[in-house]
């Protein structure tokens, strides 16, 4: 079982020609197309800005952790830079409508980079503003028609809300590298999730995480409204993985064409950058999962130290005005720590594996789950002395994993929920419902 629910409708037909092959040549055919792909871009690139040195030989290095885990997790991020790429060189070149179809292309394959649409606004380029939302609209027809109403709907009604509040994958889980996790883990607590946070005070990750993106948004506003096109499209991106409250290592290959800068920067304050990105993105987090919180947000640390680097090299001031704007639009975001709380449920996980189905006996109950291609069976002690089996059916009558629920004991009732877990990853809730007296 594998959940692809994060991922954005039009994947379904993005991928559609690999489905023809084996598992294991399709991995590989994709692997080398997006490779070939990108070399080829950042070659046009390269010619674009009219810059190269002998340090660019090293980027396979420095990068070498986010292109590996491209190709080990077949992911799409090298598609990804190289429409950055394509982006730039569009921009640069005065294309409106090719600008325009790559951003809706960025979104179509993954959510969060497609929000270097803002760099648009602050360019006030609003005819290719005009041509992202014309295409937007063509690519949502194309999807309702090919794909189906029920499964777009459930994407954009459904799933994207969650995934703007972090909640599509293990949210206190520290693989995801964010500032937002790190608050989360600090000071919220989660009776399965996150039970020992240094101070259990939601109150605090709100303000520091609304004061960090307010910050750096005030700073990526003087940035962008006052440095050259280079230099702001670079730091856009930085800023994109900034504020991203999803954060992994192959997504670190967006970070690739930020080496470019060093045409705009000091050769010491180069060399700064890409030994700080060579850290950073080759730094074994894995290995940090014992540490304590501070540390094993390593990541994070450097990512902000990269951002104060450039703001400092550039001479960026501060602005108030900016920073009270950026307050404003960051405010409601910020209060997402406070769902993590006050739920008095109690919750069944399993101890490997996602659930997918579960049955009640007299004396336990019965967890079916799924670790990759391999199923299991868990037992949890639990004493139904009165089992109601019942089917919750919702969703316009189509039948989810979600929608199974068992009333027990006249009084308990046992469903399975993905809610606060990421989608598609079910554990068990026992609640007593409340009754109604009419």
């Amino acid at each position: 079982m594998e959940n692809y629910a994060p991922v954005p409708p039009f994947s379904l037909l993005f991928y559609i020609p690999f489905t023809f092959l084996k598992l294991a040549v399709a991995k590989l055919v994709f692997n080398v197309l997006g490779l070939f792909i990108f070399c080829f871009s950042l070659s046009r690139l390269i010619g674009q800005i009219k810059f190269f040195c002998l340090s660019f030989y090293f980027l396979p290095l420095i990068f070498f952790q986010p292109i590996f885990s491209n190709f080990h997790h077949g992911q799409a991020y090298l598609l990804i830079a190289t429409l950055f790429f394509e982006f730039y060189i569009a921009f640069q070149n005065n294309k409106k409508v090719t600008v325009g179809w790559i951003v809706v292309l960025l979104f179509a394959l993954k959510i969060f980079p497609a929000f270097i649409a803002i760099f648009l606004i602050f360019k006030k380029d609003w005819k290719s503003i005009q041509w992202m939302v014309f295409f937007s609209i063509i690519l949502c027809v194309i999807c309702y028609f090919a794909i189906g109403a029920n499964t777009v709907n459930y994407y954009y009604l459904d799933v994207f809300p969650r995934l703007a509040l972090n909640d599509i994958t293990a949210p206190f889980y520290f693989y995801n590298q964010s500032i937002y996790t790190f608050f989360l883990n600090a000071f919220v607590a989660q009776p399965y999730l996150n039970p020992s946070p240094v101070i259990n005070a939601p109150i605090i990750a709100v303000i520091l995480q609304l004061l960090f993106c307010a910050f750096v948004f005030s700073m990526f506003i003087t940035i962008i409204l006052k440095q050259s096109f280079m230099v702001s499209f670079f730091v856009t991106v930085l800023v994109l993985f900034l504020l991203n409250k999803y954060s992994t290592v192959y997504g670190l290959i967006v970070l690739f064409p930020f080496v470019f800068l060093a045409k705009e920067l000091p050769a010491k304050k180069s060399m700064l950058i890409s030994i700080i990105l060579l850290i950073l993105c080759n730094i074994p987090i894995y290995k940090l999962q014992n540490a304590p919180l501070l540390f094993q947000y390593t990541r994070v640390w450097l990512l902000i130290l990269l951002f104060i680097l450039l703001i400092s090299t550039l001479k960026t001031s501060f602005d108030l005005k900016y920073f009270f704007i950026s307050l404003l639009i960051f405010a409601l975001p910020s209060l997402a720590f406070y769902k993590y709380t006050n739920d008095p449920d109690l919750e069944m996980r399993p101890k490997a594996g996602v659930l997918y189905n579960f049955n009640v006996a007299r004396d336990h109950i019965k967890l079916y789950t799924c670790l990759g291609n391999r199923d299991s069976v868990e037992y949890i002690n639990f004493t139904a002395l009165i089992i109601d089996s019942t089917s919750i059916e919702m969703n316009q009558a189509v039948f989810l994993p979600g929608n199974k629920a068992v009333f027990v004991n006249n009084e308990k009732l046992i469903y399975m929920t993905d809610e606060n877990n990421g989608v598609g990853l079910y554990y068990l809730k026992v609640k007593t419902p409340r009754i109604i007296n009419n």
